[in-house]
């Protein structure tokens, strides 16, 4: 079993679902030039919406996304995607263009109004109380801030 933000082995059924890329997606891929920057956004916007959070190396993931994905961008040969780490801030240009385009804001500046909505789900007292769905898509945080958080929400509730 995969451990919190990381791919476990993906089936096919599994890539079908969860890793197909929409028009929307294929507009904002198609304005790279070369494969492997085409290929890298595509890894990318599936890591997020998949996992919740951009990886520290985006190439790590399963080979089997990476054949995935080249085949819906008819990329003839999807091991160009080595390539995609050689110049180090493309990733972080992609990432930011991902969570414009996508609406998708950090951790932090959604905990508040996340911890607010649990307690409303709860049936807790909150001080902040909130529309029974968050509108926001945070980005998921490191396991330590889940802790954290989790703790501290529950602390507030009693």
């Amino acid at each position: 079993m995969p451990g919190y933000g990381r791919f476990g082995v993906l089936s096919r059924v599994e890539l079908e679902r969860f890793c197909y890329l929409d028009d929307e997606d294929r507009r904002l891929i198609a304005v790279r030039r070369r494969d492997y920057n085409r290929l890298g956004f595509a890894v990318q916007v599936v890591t997020v919406r998949y996992l919740g959070m951009f990886l520290a190396d985006p190439v790590a993931v399963p080979s089997e996304l990476v054949a995935y994905l080249g085949e819906q961008l008819d990329i003839d040969d999807p091991s160009c995607l080595g390539e995609y780490m050689v110049r180090r801030t493309t990733r972080f240009e992609h990432q930011a263009e991902i969570v414009t385009s996508y609406g998708l804001v950090a951790f932090a500046d959604a905990e508040a109004e996340l911890a607010g909505w649990i307690c409303t789900c709860c049936g807790w007292p909150t001080t902040n109380p909130i529309a029974a769905r968050s509108r926001l898509r945070p980005i998921s945080p490191r396991a330590a801030t889940i802790w954290r958080g989790g703790s501290s929400t529950a602390v507030r509730a009693r």
